[in-house]
């Protein structure tokens, strides 16, 4: 929704732009013989919404038991993450978010072989959190918690289970 406003209002300042600053020329006797640009007050009032696209693109709302990750098409990203709250960034910038509440992972029949060559089936579930100071890396590894869950923790659970049995 946000996205949408500030469109809308990036379009309506760029129109209101463009409209104040022609002015047509008209010489003694009224009649119109050309097109002249410059500054007026309907410049100044279509400067209103431009700025408040600039500005509503500039801020960021991360919600409670959230970091934010900026990532930069120029400098990639930011070790530097975003607690809760309001943020300032970047019209560039893209904020990506990642929870820092626990995540539960539930395996079924994981199969294990013993030291004396049993096979073990089990269910197993997993508790992990991402650290906020470290969300940066599983940021930039991962992209989202749901590659993580399935690229990592699934991987470092079969292999821990199997050192243990």
């Amino acid at each position: 929704m946000l996205v949408l406003i500030q469109i809308v209002l990036g379009i309506l300042g760029v129109l209101l732009l463009v409209l104040g600053m022609l002015n047509g020329k008209r010489d003694e006797s009224g009649k119109f013989i050309g097109i002249s640009i410059k500054p007026n007050k309907k410049l100044g009032l279509a400067m209103i919404p431009l700025i408040l696209c600039l500005a509503t693109s500039c801020v960021v709302f991360i919600p409670a038991n959230t970091v934010g990750i900026r990532w930069s098409a120029i400098s990639g990203t930011n070790e530097n993450t975003l607690g809760e709250g309001v943020a300032i960034k970047s019209p560039v910038d893209r904020i990506y978010q990642i929870s820092t509440t626990v995540q539960e992972k539930q395996m079924d029949n994981v199969a294990v072989q013993t030291l004396d060559a049993q096979w073990v089936s089990m269910s197993l579930n997993i508790k992990y959190q991402v650290d906020q100071a470290n969300a940066y890396k599983v940021f930039k590894n991962y992209k989202t918690l749901e590659n993580l869950d399935t690229n990592l923790i699934s991987n470092v659970t079969q292999r821990s289970v199997e050192e243990v049995t």
